[in-house]
């Protein structure tokens, strides 16, 4: 992770692997800690390893990044079976945020949010199927103190916070 004023990648609260599992079973997670940076790591378990089948891993992760950043990317570095992102933004100066996927999958990757009467900020995406390598998806937001100065300038139909898929 980039270092930058106020974050400290050896910290808990700049990352951190809350749940891992494989074929639905919780593993354990170790962390160790270093001066610049942490590392996780998990035993999937030798009984995996020997049958040499295919398995799901699932993993949760809390990060943080720069509101005024604007981004956050996903990039895959090996094939993919399924794959399913949530970017939960309850909690932030967001004021829209959009989803896009540099995906080659034979069916078309699913968007989702929470409903606007629910209290929650949460933008979902869904990919069935395989993904390749290099496969991508981006979070793109904008602040609630951006929006209010683009609505003076943008007509409304254009400041429709609407889905890029």
């Amino acid at each position: 992770m980039t270092p930058r004023p106020g974050f400290n990648a050896s910290e808990r609260d700049a990352f951190e692997l809350l749940q891992f599992s494989v074929d639905g079973e919780d593993r354990a997670i170790r962390r160790s800690q270093r001066k610049a940076g942490q590392t996780y790591s998990v035993n999937i378990g030798d009984d995996v390893v020997h049958a040499a089948r295919p398995v799901r891993i699932r993993h949760v992760y809390r990060t943080i990044t720069a509101q005024s950043g604007h981004l956050l990317t996903v990039a895959l570095s090996q094939p993919t079976r399924g794959l399913k992102l949530s970017m939960d933004y309850t909690n932030t100066t967001i004021a829209s945020m959009r989803v896009s996927d540099l995906v080659s999958s034979a069916r078309r990757p699913r968007v989702s949010r929470l409903p606007q009467q629910t209290h929650g900020k949460e933008l979902t995406i869904d990919v069935d199927g395989w993904l390749l390598p290099q496969a991508e998806v981006s979070f793109v937001w904008t602040l609630a103190s951006e929006s209010v100065a683009d609505s003076a300038t943008t007509p409304p139909a254009a400041a429709d916070s609407s889905v890029a898929a």
